[in-house]
């Protein structure tokens, strides 16, 4: 997704609060999602901490982070409870008092009225705002956010859900971003999404290409083949900041074509699904080490009923005979991990389900069963289009546990739908 923005490159420093926090009982997403917003509204992070639900700890940090910056974001310690203690801690770092607000209050009675329910009583502690506070909307949760001037600094306090401070950074504080800060500069992002592909390989092939450039940055995120580009550049003018970054986003295009299936959809499973209802192709699955995870992904894209009717799940060698016709002669000769097991379930997916294309995937996820002819990260792959196998092969990913295994042949069983169809787009 592509964005220009007047941004004015000061300086933050985000809090993340909670003793789960720093067990580890939880990561820290909020943080990562904090600091990309930052970046790509011009604004320097100068420090991300975890700080634990103690109201002297806190409110020491908030206090010493509104000396230090210009803007400091806290997520957590919003919440009903007794050891929710943002507030309070916002309060006593402002030296000033903590009141109950009408205007909060009436936000907790909207939440719970959209599913006729009246709050327990503890939720009004959410209504308590420090006095010259402006309280946030939040509307994914019961905790209204805060803002505040604190020292220097700008205060925002949002809740600690990650599926409740997404949708408050879009509605609350990007747009406080792009009205706040020194002239002057103008920021445009462009992005490049990647499949099957790992992050050192990734960086083999990218060499300069992932050089810090004078006015711009790029970054790379990676999950199990799947990896995001973010080309940030900067520019006394948005067509120069918008021309500098795209400029790097082709280089990155034309290197790695293959593997590109995106430049504004982050989500493989979506441009995949899009891509079959609007061609009208009718697609199935068949499953064997995966046991589901490429149907539950693509079952995941509104609207994939239109194309998708069924998917098999054939985990023994039996059930692949009985559902999927697989000769049991073949599974004895080659075994169920093996690349004509994948081509004969992806045929027979193809044929039970009257569909036009389909994926099979078999393989060995481990941690148990591997060996030395089939080792535990092999997976087998097949492709059929129109009755014909327009893509067959053997990958074997490295040894980092059964889910890690599963995810990544899930990614490569989506990627090699979507270039059978003649991605990338």
């Amino acid at each position: 997704m592509s964005n220009s923005n007047k941004s004015q490159g000061t300086q933050a420093i985000i809090l993340g609060i909670g003793d789960e926090l720093l067990r580890g009982d939880y990561a820290d997403l909020n943080s990562s999602l904090l600091a990309r917003t930052l970046l790509q509204h011009g604004w320097t992070v100068l420090e991300i901490r975890v700080v634990p639900d103690d109201l002297h700890t806190l409110a020491d940090a908030m206090a010493d982070a509104g000396k230090r910056a210009d803007l400091v974001i806290s997520t957590g310690g919003l919440g009903p409870t007794d050891d929710d203690l943002t507030r309070h801690a916002a309060a006593r770092a402002g030296g000033c008092e903590l009141g109950f607000q009408e205007g909060a209050w009436q936000m907790v009675l909207d939440w719970y009225g959209k599913s006729d329910r009246t709050p327990p009583e503890s939720n009004r502690r959410q209504a308590l705002v420090p006095e010259g506070a402006t309280p946030l909307h939040n509307p994914s949760g019961t905790a209204p956010g805060l803002r505040m001037e604190l020292g220097r600094a700008t205060l925002f306090c949002l809740p600690g859900p990650p599926r409740e401070v997404g949708p408050m950074v879009e509605l609350e504080l990007k747009p406080w971003l792009g009205l706040h800060g020194p002239e002057g500069q103008f920021l445009h992002t462009s992005r490049v999404y990647l499949a099957s592909l790992s992050e050192s390989q990734f960086a083999d092939e990218a060499g300069a290409l992932l050089e810090r450039h004078a006015h711009a940055l790029v970054g790379v995120t990676a999950q199990a083949g799947r990896l995001a580009v973010t080309i940030t550049a900067r520019a006394a003018t948005p067509e120069q900041a918008k021309g500098s970054a795209e400029a790097i986003q082709a280089q990155f295009l034309e290197r790695f074509a293959s593997h590109v299936y995106s430049t504004t959809e982050p989500t493989l499973e979506k441009v995949l699904g899009l891509k079959l209802i609007e061609r009208g192709i009718s697609v199935t699955v068949a499953e064997s080490c995966t046991l589901g995870l490429v149907a539950a992904a693509l079952g995941g894209v509104s609207g994939i009923s239109k194309v998708l009717s069924e998917t098999y799940c054939t985990y023994s060698n039996g059930a692949k005979t009985r559902r999927l016709g697989v000769d049991t002669a073949m599974l004895e000769q080659h075994g169920a991990v093996s690349e004509p097991v994948a081509q004969a379930m992806a045929l027979g997916a193809a044929r039970e389900a009257s569909a036009r294309l389909s994926v099979a995937i078999t393989g060995l996820a481990g941690p148990d069963g591997g060996t030395e002819a089939k080792p535990v990260g092999l997976v087998c792959f097949a492709c059929a289009l129109d009755g014909q196998v327009v893509a067959v092969e053997s990958k074997r990913f490295a040894p980092a546990g059964r889910a890690a295994i599963r995810a990544w042949a899930t990614n490569r069983a989506l990627h090699l739908l979507l270039l059978a169809l003649g991605a990338p787009a």
